[in-house]
């Protein structure tokens, strides 16, 4: 999200965050410090997810978590992209975060680029194999009554002119493909 300053210029910087306070919106920015450095960058997130008013999960290449208050978001490095990273999960050139999902801060799937999919158990994130290099855009569970358990599923589709669609099903800390046939549009949203 890009604004206007009081001038009416449009500001280099971009808002990540547009904030509903029950009455109008407000533009907001978050920041990230850098792994090992004193610099800081600004959010532009393409996944959230909300727990509370205080518990707000991002991915933007990797995840953070924000406390609906400080300027600055924890950050939670799943990839070597933002500067030295010691011991990555991600270790696919490039992969990047780009949709959260979960049932807890305890309890939270992340999917991006070239398959990458990772759960977080509120101490530790693991990387989970998906197989493919197919892009994971998107995660989603219910709550299964009859079955006593989460059914949770996510989509993969490659960039421009790829084939592999997949449709995964995520138990625990792995995934498999659940379609075997050809998918012949791409995949984008699941719920």
């Amino acid at each position: 999200l890009n604004g206007r300053d009081s001038l009416g210029k449009w500001e280099s910087e971009p808002y990540g965050l547009a904030v509903w306070n029950g009455t109008s919106w407000k533009l907001k920015r978050l920041y990230a410090m850098y792994p090992n450095t004193n610099a800081s960058f600004t959010l532009t997130p393409s996944g959230i997810l909300v727990f509370s008013k205080d518990e707000i999960w991002f991915a933007d290449n990797n995840v953070f978590r924000w406390n609906g208050k400080d300027n600055f978001v924890t950050p939670y490095w799943l990839n070597a992209d933002k500067g030295e990273i010691p011991n990555p999960i991600w270790r696919k050139f490039y992969q990047q975060a780009w949709c959260v999902w979960g049932t807890s801060g305890k309890n939270l799937y992340a999917g991006g680029t070239w398959g990458a999919l990772a759960h977080f158990d509120g101490t530790t994130w693991r990387n989970i194999e998906t197989g493919t290099d197919s892009h994971v855009r998107d995660i989603f569970g219910a709550y299964n009554d009859k079955k006593k358990e989460y059914e949770i599923l996510a989509v993969g589709s490659p960039g421009a002119g790829g084939s592999d669609r997949k449709i995964f099903q995520i138990r625990g800390t792995s995934a498999s493909a659940i379609t075997h046939y050809p998918i012949p549009r791409r995949l984008t949203n699941v719920w």
